[in-house]
C-alpha cells in the first residue's frame, strides 16, 4: 500500500513541476489553457485515487464494536425466528407439554460425573428451569436423547428461547441448526457453522456494517452456542464422524447442545466415544393426566369438553393400554390435538380396544386422520388453496416422502426436485417434475432448506414437517 502513495506523490510533483514550467516559459494564453487541462487531470486523478485506495471492507478484521453489534443482532434474529416457529408449532398454545427431562440412566453414553456435574432434571414447560439447568452445567454441554416423537426438537427450541429470554451480552448466542447438511468428510465444523449462519442470517455478512470477519470472530471468540439438532438424520456411518469432529474441533469447554435418537447415539458413541464433558438427558413418558389437561385446554369451552370425559375414564381404567401408551409420546399428543381439539372429531373413538388393539394402531389412525382434518379445517376457514383437497394433498406428500426416502435425506430442498426425474426423461417432463404434484411450484425462496420431512412409522408418510399450508407441528 505504501508504494502506491509514493507513486501518487511523485505524479503530483511531476504535474506541479510541469505547471510551474508552463507558467515561466509559455505565453499567458497558453499557460491558462495548460493550467485548465492540468487542473482537470489533477482533479480526476484525485477522485480516482480516493476510489482506488479506499479500504476494501472485505479485507482486514472486524472491530470489537462491530463483533459485539453482530452478536446483539444475531440474538434478536434467532429469538424472532424461533418465536415465530413456536407459534407455528403451537408450543405455547395453551402451554408447552410438561415433559420431565432427567439424566440418562446408562452411564456409558455420558462423560465422567466429575466433568458433567450433578444430575440434571428440568421440565420443558418451565423456561426458567430449562435455562437454569443448562447454565448450571460445569461446561454447558448437553446431549438430548429420546425415541422418535419424544420431543427432542421441541426441547431444543424451548431451550434456545429460554436462554435468549434473559440473555446477557457476555453469554454466547444459541443458534439452532439441523445437522442433516453437515458432512465432516467435506467440511470442517467451523466452515460448516460459518456457512450455515451466513445463509440463515445473511445480514451478518454485511461487511460495511459488521466488518469482514464478524461471523468468524463470533465463532473464534466462543460467542455462539451451537444447538445441533438431529444427529440421527446423518447417515449411520457419518454419525460417529460428527461426534469425532465435535470433540476434535471444539474447545473442551465450549458450550454445545446436541439432540439425537437414543439408539443412534449409543451406536455412534460405541465407535467415536462420548461427547466430552456433556451431560446426557432423556424424557420421561407423558403422564395421561398431563396429556388430557393440555388437550382439554386446547379445546374451546363448551359441549366439546365432554368429549374428553370418555377418554379420561378409559385411560384411568387402562393406564397401560394401547391408547395410554400411544399418548405417552409428545408427538401423538400433538396429533391428537390436531385431530380432536382443533377439529370436531370425537376422541371417544380411541377407547375402542377392538379397533385399536396396539399403540401402533392408535398412531397410524392419528397419522391417517391428520391430513384430511387439516385440509377440511383450512377449507372451512377459507385459507386453503382453491384447488387443494385432502386426497390430492395426501398423494403429493406421499410422493415427496417417498422421494426423500429414495434420496436418503430428511431435507426437503424444492430446488433440487428436478433431480428426482431420470436424466433420460424428456425435457418437458423434467420441467414439470415431480409427476403432477404441485410441490414443484413451491415459492422461489430458500427458506425451506433444512425443513425436516415428517418421520412417520407408516411406509408412506402422510405429512411433511416443512409444509406451511396448512401447518401443524409434526417434528418433535
Amino acid at each position: 500500500m505504501r508504494w502506491r502513495w509514493v507513486l501518487t506523490w511523485l505524479l503530483c510533483a511531476a504535474l506541479t513541476a510541469g505547471q510551474v514550467a508552463v507558467w515561466v516559459w509559455a505565453e499567458p494564453e497558453e499557460a491558462a489553457d495548460a493550467s485548465s487541462v492540468v487542473a482537470a487531470v489533477v482533479g480526476l486523478f484525485g477522485v480516482l485515487a480516493v476510489w482506488a485506495w479506499r479500504r476494501n471492507p472485505r479485507h482486514g478484521q472486524s472491530t470489537p464494536g462491530q463483533v459485539a453489534e453482530a452478536a446483539r443482532l444475531l440474538a434478536r434474529l434467532v429469538r424472532q425466528q424461533w418465536q415465530d416457529e413456536a407459534v407455528l408449532r403451537q408450543l405455547f398454545d395453551p402451554a408447552p407439554l410438561p415433559v420431565l427431562w432427567a439424566d440418562y440412566p446408562l452411564h456409558n453414553v455420558s462423560d465422567h460425573r466429575q466433568l458433567i456435574g450433578d444430575p440434571v432434571t428440568c421440565r420443558a414447560d418451565a423456561p426458567q428451569e430449562l435455562a437454569s439447568a443448562f447454565r448450571g452445567l460445569p461446561r454447558r454441554r448437553l446431549v438430548v436423547l429420546g425415541s422418535a416423537g419424544s420431543g427432542k426438537t421441541t426441547f431444543a427450541v424451548l431451550l434456545t428461547l429460554a436462554l435468549l429470554r434473559d440473555h446477557d451480552a457476555n453469554e454466547p448466542v444459541p443458534v439452532l441448526l439441523s445437522l442433516a447438511s453437515f458432512d465432516p468428510s467435506r467440511d470442517s465444523l467451523r466452515a460448516w457453522l460459518r456457512r450455515r449462519i451466513a445463509a440463515d442470517y445473511p445480514v451478518l455478512a454485511d461487511a460495511e456494517t459488521f466488518g469482514p470477519s464478524a461471523i468468524d470472530d463470533l465463532l473464534a471468540e466462543g460467542r455462539i452456542l451451537p444447538v445441533l439438532d438431529a444427529l440421527d438424520e446423518r447417515p449411520e456411518p457419518g454419525r460417529a464422524a460428527v461426534l469425532t469432529a465435535l470433540n476434535d474441533t471444539l474447545d473442551p469447554h465450549a458450550p454445545v447442545v446436541l439432540t439425537c435418537r437414543t439408539t443412534d447415539y449409543t451406536t455412534a458413541v460405541a465407535d467415536a466415544g462420548v461427547l466430552t464433558g456433556a451431560a446426557v438427558i432423556t424424557p420421561s413418558p407423558v403422564r395421561p393426566d398431563d396429556a388430557l389437561t393440555l388437550l382439554r385446554l386446547a379445546t374451546p369451552p363448551g359441549p366439546r369438553q365432554e368429549h374428553w370425559d370418555a377418554l379420561a375414564e378409559h385411560l384411568a381404567q387402562n393406564p397401560n393400554g394401547p391408547t395410554a401408551q400411544a399418548l405417552a409420546s409428545p408427538l401423538m399428543v400433538a396429533l391428537a390435538r390436531a385431530v380432536y381439539a382443533d377439529a370436531p372429531g370425537d376422541p371417544a373413538e380411541l377407547t375402542d380396544t377392538g379397533r385399536f388393539p396396539t399403540p401402533a394402531a392408535v398412531e397410524h389412525h392419528l397419522l391417517d386422520a391428520l391430513v384430511p382434518t387439516l385440509y377440511t379445517r383450512a377449507h372451512r376457514q377459507g385459507t386453503a388453496g382453491h384447488r387443494w383437497n385432502p386426497t390430492r394433498a395426501h398423494r403429493c406428500l406421499t410422493h415427496l416422502a417417498a422421494g426423500l426416502q429414495r434420496q436418503g435425506t430428511y431435507d426437503l430442498a424444492w430446488w433440487q426436485l428436478y433431480r428426482w426425474v431420470p436424466t433420460s426423461a424428456s425435457p418437458w417432463r423434467r420441467v414439470s417434475s415431480p409427476s403432477e404434484c404441485p410441490a414443484s411450484r413451491f415459492p422461489s425462496t430458500p427458506r425451506w432448506q433444512g425443513s425436516r420431512a415428517g418421520r412417520s412409522s407408516a411406509s408412506a408418510s402422510p405429512f411433511c414437517g416443512g409444509s406451511r399450508t396448512p401447518a401443524v407441528s409434526t417434528t418433535w
